[in-house]
Order: C-alpha cells, then sequence, then structure tokens
C-alpha cells in the first residue's frame, strides 16, 4: 500500500510523462522525492528539458531508465486523463512542495539541536542565525528562473528606486564630496580610487568605511596589501585622533591620548566591519557577501584595496591586463547583484608617476577601469604644501563630473583628511 508521499511522487511523474507536462519539471527539486526510482526518473527529465529532447513515454526506451520502467508505468496508473487538468496538477505539485520543505525544515531543526548538544552552536545569537539560515534557504529552495518582460524589469527598476531610497546612500564622509555627487554613492555602483603610491588612498577609505558601519550598516575590508591589524589600528587612530606613533608605543602619550584610544577600540570592536586580509580572488568577496545575504546581514559596503592586485579565478586567463578586466567586471557585476558599492583602490601606471597631475588615462589599465566603474576619483598631492591633497571627479555615470577638485589636509599621523570649506 503507497504512502500519500508515494501517490504524490508517482502522480506528478505520471503528469510530466504521460499527460506530457514537461512546464512543470522546473518547478520542482530533485529533493522533492524521496523514492529513489522517483529521483532518478526526475534528474533524466530535468537532463531532457535541458538540452531540449523529449520527456514523455519515450523515456523508457532510454537504457539508463532501463531498471526504473516499471515504476514509470505505475505513475500511468496513479496519473489518469480525468486528472489531467492545470488546477489539479498544480495543487497536487504545491502538497509534494509543502511536504518537502517541512522536511528540510526537520532536518535543520535536528542538525541545529546536534550543534547545540556537540557546543558547536554555544549561545543564543549562532542558534537564531542557524534559525534564520534556515529559514532563507526554505524559502528560496524553489526559486524558478524565468525570461523577463520589459514590463516586469521596469517594476523592478521603481522598486530598486524605492529601495535605494529607503536604505539610504553610502557617503564617502565628506559633506562636500557628497553633497557634490546627490548625497552620496549609490548602492549597485562601482567606484575606483586612483592615486600614486603613498599619496593617501587607504586614508580616504577610512571616511567611508567608518561612516557607513556607525550608521548600523555592514561593511568588509577586502586588503592584498596590509594586515588586517594594521588596518584596524589605522581605524584606531582616524576616530581617536592619536598619532600612530603612540598607538604603536614608539614614543609616550598622555592619559588623554591613551583615554581616546581606549574609547574607540571599544567603539570599533561593536561596529559592523568584516575584515577580509589576504584576499586576491573575486570568489573570495562572493562567498562572504552570499553568505551575509542569506544571513540577513547584507554588506552595503565593500572596500577593494587594491584592485591590481586581484587574480581572476577564471584558470585560462594568465595575461595581467585580461586579468584585470575580468576582475573589473566582476565586481562591476557584483555590487550590482547584491546591492552594494564596491570601492576599488587603484594604482596608476608608470607614466602618471612622474605626471604633474593625473589623469584616467594614467591608472593601470584605464581602458577597462573606465569601461567599467561608474565613478572614478583622481587623488594627487599639491606641488607647494606637501600635506595637501586633491580628490577630483573625472567620471560619473549617473551625474556631472567635477569642474574643480576638492581640496584637503592630510594628517598622515592621524590618518585624516579635512576638507577645506
Amino acid at each position: 500500500m503507497t504512502t500519500q508521499q508515494e501517490r504524490l511522487e508517482r502522480f506528478i511523474l505520471g503528469a510530466i510523462i504521460w499527460g506530457k507536462h514537461p512546464e512543470y519539471i522546473e518547478r520542482i527539486i530533485e529533493d522533492d522525492f524521496t523514492n529513489e526510482h522517483a529521483k532518478a526518473v526526475y534528474v533524466e527529465l530535468l537532463r531532457r528539458l535541458k538540452v531540449g529532447e523529449d520527456t514523455s513515454n519515450t523515456i523508457m526506451l532510454s537504457e539508463e531508465m532501463t531498471p526504473h520502467c516499471v515504476f514509470i508505468s505505475e505513475c500511468s496508473d496513479v496519473f489518469d486523463n480525468s486528472h489531467d487538468t492545470e488546477l489539479i496538477i498544480n495543487g497536487e505539485i504545491d502538497k509534494l512542495i509543502r511536504f518537502s520543505d517541512l522536511r528540510n525544515v526537520y532536518r535543520g531543526c535536528q542538525e541545529i539541536v546536534r550543534g547545540i548538544q556537540s557546543r558547536d552552536v554555544d549561545n543564543v545569537d549562532k542558534a537564531i542565525d542557524e534559525l534564520q539560515l534556515l529559514q532563507d534557504t526554505t524559502l528560496t529552495r524553489h526559486e524558478i528562473r524565468k525570461d523577463k518582460l520589459v514590463g516586469e524589469s521596469m517594476m523592478e527598476g521603481f522598486q530598486q528606486v524605492d529601495r535605494n531610497l529607503s536604505a539610504g546612500r553610502i557617503r564617502m564622509g565628506f559633506p562636500l564630496v557628497d553633497a557634490f555627487i546627490g548625497g552620496g554613492i549609490q548602492l549597485g555602483e562601482f567606484v575606483v580610487i586612483g592615486a600614486r603610491t603613498n599619496v593617501g588612498k587607504s586614508i580616504i577609505s577610512l571616511s567611508p568605511v567608518i561612516d557607513t558601519a556607525r550608521r548600523g550598516k555592514w561593511v568588509m575590508l577586502c586588503s592584498n596589501e596590509m594586515t588586517d591589524a594594521q588596518m584596524s589600528l589605522r581605524m584606531v587612530a582616524n576616530m581617536s585622533q592619536v598619532e600612530m606613533g603612540v598607538i604603536e608605543k614608539i614614543y609616550n602619550g598622555s592619559s588623554y591620548q591613551y583615554q581616546a584610544i581606549a574609547t574607540s577600540s571599544f567603539e570599533l570592536k561593536k561596529l559592523p566591519i568584516i575584515m577580509k586580509p589576504d584576499c586576491f580572488h573575486v570568489s573570495d568577496i562572493v562567498a562572504t557577501l552570499d553568505e551575509r545575504k542569506r544571513r540577513g546581514t547584507p554588506v552595503s559596503l565593500v572596500i577593494v584595496d587594491y584592485i591590481q592586485n586581484m587574480m581572476s579565478d577564471n584558470p585560462r586567463v594568465n595575461k595581467t591586463y585580461d586579468a584585470l578586466s575580468e576582475v573589473a567586471r566582476a565586481l562591476l557585476g557584483i555590487a550590482k547583484r547584491y546591492n552594494c558599492v564596491i570601492i576599488a583602490m587603484s594604482q596608476v601606471n608608470r607614466s602618471g608617476e612622474f605626471a604633474d597631475k593625473i589623469g584616467i588615462s594614467h591608472l593601470e589599465g584605464a581602458g577597462v577601469i573606465e569601461q567599467t566603474a561608474d565613478k572614478i576619483f583622481l587623488m594627487y598631492g599639491g606641488k607647494q604644501d606637501k600635506s595637501v591633497r586633491y580628490l577630483e571627479l573625472a567620471k560619473n555615470r549617473t551625474g556631472r563630473v567635477g569642474d574643480v577638485p576638492f581640496e584637503f589636509t592630510m594628517d598622515g599621523a592621524r590618518m585624516k583628511l579635512t576638507q577645506y570649506p
């Protein structure tokens, strides 16, 4: 005597094979089936659908399906033409999916319980994170991808605008710069900041990092030049306004300075900042973004320091320019897909090191960067005053570019840029 689950599996496969309804194949997944014959038949049906082969009862002529022919015949017995209506078939598929999702939740809860018993899940926050992840994966198990009509894309565009307005923009942390670009950088944009070595690319990146984290949004620092310890100490210097020499105990500081360091260190511990040192592959960034999104704590800002050190995940790419091209396009796609801002630091080429003032053409891989980036900022020093820095908006896909560069004073000891009014 067959159970309700077994009858459901035979009915739905019967509707696909004997009722000739291949449109239902992608509504379900292999894990919806408990019978091994049903799993094997479904996998073959899905393969045939993807390559354009027949998914009707001719499947029985396949040599791979010989061990499952009796089961396929039984599917015909359960499904008959009297049940061949869209309402009935969809109703049975919904039942199969509900049962499958319940089994998935049951298995997930058992794993969480085992984690608690083994002390792998050793506090309430971890347990809640695991439950959140279980909820997210259950809700997306039967996601169906389909071609979109222009009307659907248009509505998604308006929804994206609403999400951007509600979520806010990512501010650079300098009032005049943010005002010029409409209040900040739009979510989904890929931004490049180019400068010579030791001009202050890493220092200028600290401002949007700290500003974004203080507003409760997750930030990820992907460094392939400095260690996470070095970046952390720089943030402490920026927040406390105490010289790096005191923080690194090269020379003694005052009691006031030590108090400022302690206060800033305590605040920094609580900020939602992820450190990702030795980050050389785009796949490393995607893995963290994907995990954070599934857990319900999406990353809003990613800093890449710097882009020329990133390597392509494609083993067939050998040339430096081709690798940079793939990395830049991948970062642009990631910003759009995960609705975050990616700010990548860029080095200049040999001619840029000796130019009086750098331009986009002086960036390493300038053609690729200019083509892919939504915004390009160029940072360079003053000729007379060595503490002066200029920031020029050289490209802006979503607005105007800067006619006059923004002027700053840089305090390298305190990792701070102060904008002139």
